[in-house]
């Protein structure tokens, strides 16, 4: 049997188409990008600050043939409808825009707040995406900015109370233009005002019921400046009545008193005086008082009066005993 060669050119090019029909790529289809990825969705401030600090933003960078069908924005429980810093709050709207609430007090000496949240975005064909962004508001001027006020408006009736304004940068200037009756303000320093509360209390209640309000002109770092009212209320406070404090009494200690002995009393010696002997006709005649061993002369003077009397009764003794005047006597 014989073998028929095939001629050398036709082997070579089958050799060839076969070496190359083995090396050729699979050309890959082509993926259709979902809704996610034709958008690069960002929020862009489109809005002046509104009433109590709200700025407005605008969900941008979607194309016309994308369809959003929801956005969220991720808080402390996952993805909802609104989240908070200490500086910024944001609600997702209706439209799918942002509303962020700087509140009252800016977190910078300009006025300028931001903080950064994490946002989702679905698309109508179920794709997702999902980005960072950080919401930052710097107002015009400090004026629109700031919003002066009292945390705390309630006041002691009766009292003078010194008390911080919130929502007001470092060097700003603080000027009081009008007061309700019955109350008083006046600027200590920088921010801080002494408020006097009249004595009565202020009536509350009602629907359309609004406090008392100081008003102030505040000119800011910036040069601007703006008339604020702040609201203030005067409240009645029972004060707390004094606790007597009883104090335990001690026993008193005894005294102990030291008793100086009697100084021994002087013994006055006195001689009794001695009886008297008479005669009928003539007294007799007393003999001296003796004194005592000191030569008292108090006894000397007791002496010569007894003598004195011994003579006198001697003398009525001898004229009672005389003849001659018992017989003039009608007795």
């Amino acid at each position: 049997m014989k073998i028929r060669l095939l001629p050398i050119a036709t082997a070579i090019a089958l050799s060839v188409s076969l070496t190359t029909a083995s090396i050729v790529p699979v050309t890959a289809q082509a993926v259709a990008k979902t809704m996610a990825d034709k958008a690069n969705p960002e929020f862009v401030y489109v809005g002046p600050l509104g009433v109590a600090g709200f700025q407005t933003f605008n969900l941008r960078g979607i194309p016309a043939d994308v369809t959003v069908s929801g956005v969220q924005v991720k808080n402390e429980f996952g993805y909802g409808s609104a989240a908070s810093t200490p500086a910024v709050m944001v609600t997702i709207n209706d439209r799918f825009g942002l509303t962020a609430n700087t509140g009252h007090s800016p977190a910078s000496t300009d006025g300028a707040v931001s903080s950064s949240f994490d946002f989702i975005v679905t698309y109508s064909d179920g794709s997702v995406s999902k980005f960072s962004q950080e919401v930052r508001f710097v107002p015009e001027n400090q004026a629109k900015a700031f919003n002066p006020y009292f945390e705390n408006r309630s006041f002691d009736a009766g009292e003078t109370t010194e008390r911080r304004l919130s929502s007001v940068p470092k060097g700003a200037k603080l000027g009081v233009v009008s007061e309700p009756d019955g109350w008083s303000a006046s600027v200590v320093k920088d921010n801080m005002l002494a408020v006097t509360a009249p004595a009565e209390a202020t009536p509350t209640g009602g629907i359309f019921w609004e406090p008392p309000k100081i008003e102030l002109s505040v000119v800011y770092p910036d040069g601007s400046s703006e008339i604020v009212e702040v609201g203030v209320v005067a409240v009645l406070t029972e004060k707390p009545k004094p606790t007597s404090v009883v104090t335990p009494t001690s026993k008193p200690k005894p005294t102990v008193t030291s008793v100086a002995p009697d100084r021994p009393t002087a013994t006055r010696v006195v001689t009794p005086t001695p009886t008297l002997t008479t005669t009928q006709n003539e007294p007799a005649t007393p003999k001296p008082a003796t004194t005592d061993e000191k030569g008292s002369s108090t006894g000397a003077i007791i002496a010569a009066v007894v003598a004195i009397l011994a003579v006198v009764g001697a003398g009525a003794f001898v004229a009672l005993n005389s003849p001659q005047l018992r017989a003039t006597l009608p007795f």
